[in-house]
């Protein structure tokens, strides 16, 4: 794994002007790693979704709705170190050195172990630092049918601001960690007669975590889960989760007005109905021999995150901007040398993500 360099030299050259920011936006092994013992309870959130990129933004929460349904997280030891336990599920952890490794996991009808494992954080993690890490591994489906993994995991730690709480309160100096899982998943074994397109799927899982100092684990979550079969969507599942001890709690500040002034402000939190890309994002696709090029303009203030991957799963490229409403822009991908197949190029806008799908000859 590789940390991205031009942000390990931009941080060098800004952190001067931010000092007691960047010094607290920061996840480490020693604040952050998952303790045995510990046992948590997520409620479920309505209203969350990612929000802006970037230095000081404010991220505002206020209007979000917490359920009382929740989610339990029990941290215990195992033969490879560390077993999250949630309800229908267990994941199985090691430490290697400054990683965190998903090793495999276990549901009532499927069971998974990663020959190479999946990356689940690494140590010490900044704003600017990023990260790309395959994995592959294999398990069942009901003692019946075996399954196949391969994919690409994409983390970066890219925002850092406050977050207002729905009590009128703000969490000073949130670090935000967002991940893309690329996962082409497979089914052997079946009969002739039943296999089709439906027996491999890719799926793409959007993950937004974000911390706050002094607390080990996220303070809120926002996982968007796609699943695409012949490079079509089939499915799409949205969940966020906040975790809100009251030593988190004690930590919060009053919300004051002036304490947005040279913030990037935005409400961040959902109203009235699900957004879908169409309505966030106007774009061109058009092919050059193996050059790609994409024209697009956003509709509003957003994160775009262009993936190129193949059916596999593996990410060849990953590119990622802030881009204002009503300004056309022109990306070029350069697949020169790759090998012939369809490939997707996935789009995610502000959370809400699609796909188009190219051929390489």
């Amino acid at each position: 794994m590789s940390m991205n360099i031009f942000f390990k030299m931009f941080l060098a050259a800004v952190g001067g002007a931010f000092p007691f920011l960047f010094l607290q936006a920061q996840i480490t092994s020693h604040q952050n790693l998952p303790v045995v013992g510990d046992n948590l309870c997520l409620h479920a959130v309505d209203g969350v979704y990612c929000g802006s990129s970037g230095v000081n933004v404010l991220w505002n929460f206020s209007n979000c709705d917490i359920r009382d349904y929740t989610l339990t997280k029990r941290i215990t030891s195992s033969t490879t170190g560390l077993r999250i336990v949630e309800p229908q599920m267990r994941k199985f952890y090691s430490v290697s050195g400054d990683t965190l490794f998903l090793c495999a996991y276990q549901t009532p009808i499927e069971t998974i172990e990663y020959a190479q494992p999946q990356v689940a954080f690494v140590y010490p993690f900044n704003y600017g630092d990023s990260i790309s890490y395959p994995f592959w591994g294999k398990g069942k489906i009901s003692e019946t049918y075996r399954l196949s993994y391969n994919g690409t995991k994409v983390m970066m730690a890219d925002a850092v601001g406050d977050l207002l709480l729905p009590d009128n309160k703000m969490l000073k100096n949130v670090l935000r960690v967002h991940s893309v899982t690329f996962n082409n998943k497979w089914l052997e074994g079946l009969e002739a007669n039943l296999v089709d397109s439906a027996t491999s799927k890719l799926e793409v899982n959007d993950e937004y975590y974000w911390f706050a100092k002094e607390c080990r684990y996220p303070v809120f979550e926002y996982h968007i889960g796609s699943s695409y079969s012949a490079e079509a969507q089939v499915a799409s599942e949205t969940v966020a989760y906040c975790y809100l001890p009251d030593s988190v709690m004690e930590k919060a500040v009053p919300y004051v007005e002036n304490n947005l002034i040279g913030n990037n402000f935005e409400n961040n939190s959902k109203t009235g109905k699900e957004e879908n890309a169409e309505k966030l994002i106007s774009y061109n696709i058009s092919q050059t021999g193996n050059i790609l090029h994409l024209s697009y303009m956003v509709k509003k203030l957003a994160n775009v995150t262009f993936a190129l991957v193949n059916n596999m799963g593996i990410v060849f490229q990953n590119k990622s901007f802030t881009c204002k409403p009503n300004e056309e822009h022109d990306i070029a991908f350069n697949c020169m040398g790759y090998a012939p197949g369809i490939y997707v190029i996935y789009i995610n806008v502000n959370g809400i993500a699609t796909c188009e799908k190219f051929k390489i000859k």
